[in-house]
């Protein structure tokens, strides 16, 4: 006959129901920390229950010794400070939504901030070849005006006097002026900060380094997606074509603004 044990040790108890809560865990941080407390409980269950069981002591303690190095270090990443004025900002009105402050703070890598004090100050030259992205900061409409221009066969011609705060300055609405899928020539525009009252800062993006950024094997995939869905959603004006695939990536976004934008080719 088969004879039902008395429940265990309490110890016992509340280890499996720190692995229960784990199970059903998605959150990388909760996940280590209910592994961590199930291991240090099934620790305390050796000691206490059995009198010292070395071997089952011994291994939980290195388990949670492990997983608690774990919640260190996703607290690292998530601990981040502010940044300097500029770049907190352009975190804050720009990728806050998209991307974690640890994310930012490797993206900042890729960006270098451009103080324009002076009137008449050109910021984007004609004929660029696109090696970086520029994104436009903080301006008072009323004190600051930049334009855009670009050079056609028929000479040079202003796309807009006036541009809006965290504007990024490119081509892509306008590239079908000088450029189409079987021209690959680049396209010539100029922006110049014509009126300046108070400082304007441009954040200028290095896109080789941002697409060396993308093939970080920890946290590439996520800041190529919020990167990426803030170019092609037009959340902020114009925005550099380095090729063509940004057009045909563009296009599919609008259809579907869903749609997976790990799925283009961007090297």
């Amino acid at each position: 006959m088969v004879e039902i044990q008395p429940l265990n040790h309490w110890a016992f108890q509340i280890a499996n129901s720190f692995l229960i809560i784990s199970f059903i865990q998605w959150n990388q941080l909760y996940l280590r920390f209910t592994i961590s407390c199930g291991c240090f409980f099934f620790m305390l269950w050796g000691i206490i229950f059995f009198d010292i069981a070395v071997d089952l002591s011994t291994w939980n303690f290195v388990l949670c010794c492990l997983s608690t190095s774990h919640i260190v270090l996703i607290l690292r990443k998530k601990i981040v400070g502010s940044f300097e004025l500029p770049l907190e900002n352009l975190y804050q009105k720009v990728f806050s939504g998209v991307l974690t402050r640890y994310e930012f703070k490797l993206f900042k890598g890729c960006i270098e901030v451009q103080e324009v004090v002076a009137p008449n100050t050109q910021i984007l030259k004609a004929g660029n070849t696109f090696e970086e992205i520029l994104i436009i900061g903080d301006l008072d409409p009323e004190k600051t005006k930049v334009e855009i221009k670009v050079n056609t066969t028929e000479g040079e011609r202003i796309l807009t006097h006036q541009v809006d705060p965290y504007t990024w300055l490119g081509v892509i609405d306008y590239i079908q002026m000088t450029q189409t899928p079987n021209s690959p020539q680049k396209s010539g525009i100029t922006v110049d900060a014509t009126q300046v009252q108070d400082k304007l800062y441009v954040f200028r993006i290095n896109v080789d380094q941002m697409h060396s950024l993308f093939q970080n094997k920890t946290h590439g995939m996520s800041l190529q997606n919020g990167i990426m869905s803030k170019m092609l959603g037009f959340v902020a004006g114009f925005i550099v074509s380095l090729d063509m695939k940004y057009l045909e990536a563009k296009q599919q976004f609008q259809r579907d603004p869903n749609i997976q934008i790990s799925n283009f080719d961007l090297e």
